[in-house]
């Protein structure tokens, strides 16, 4: 089984300062690079409102087409349409990329662990934000050990 990509972006105070901003091209990098379908997953439902809106007015001669969806959507796996989605929760059976916005890191499918996985899903590429202060970088350390563990493929990027 090939190991889930995990890429953690440590940001700059200017990119940390418009951290919508820095999403929204994220996420446009992902679908413009890859046939992966994007969740943006956080357990904030103000700071996903926001995502939401600012996927509305990202371009200027366009948006990026979305969902949001609640903790009680049903979406079967192959029916990821549009291909970028805003949760609360990882869908299930979800493969494509994730946009890791909550605090802990994903427990992915695997027999090595008894935990149990996020939602029988198994991304094939997580990102991950880590901004400019103590508690994130804590945060980011936290998850880069718990990714380790899972046998994932970690990466950083200074942005």
């Amino acid at each position: 089984m090939t190991p889930v990509s995990v890429s953690f972006y440590v940001l700059s105070e200017n990119k940390a300062q418009d951290i919508l901003g820095f999403v929204c091209s994220l996420t446009q990098t992902v679908i413009d690079k890859s046939e992966l379908a994007v969740v943006i997953l956080s357990d904030d439902s103000a700071k996903l409102s926001q995502i939401d809106d600012e996927l509305w007015d990202f371009e200027v001669t366009s948006f990026i087409p979305h969902q949001v969806l609640d903790d009680n959507a049903n979406l079967e796996p192959k029916n990821f349409s549009p291909r970028v989605l805003l949760s609360p929760t990882l869908p299930n059976g979800f493969s494509g990329a994730v946009i890791n916005l909550t605090p802990k890191a994903l427990v992915l499918n695997s027999e090595n662990h008894s935990q149990s996985p996020s939602q029988n899903s198994n991304p094939s590429r997580i990102l991950e934000l880590v901004l400019p202060n103590e508690q994130s970088t804590a945060l980011g350390r936290q998850k880069y050990q718990a990714y380790k563990s899972q046998g994932c493929k970690l990466q950083h990027f200074k942005v």
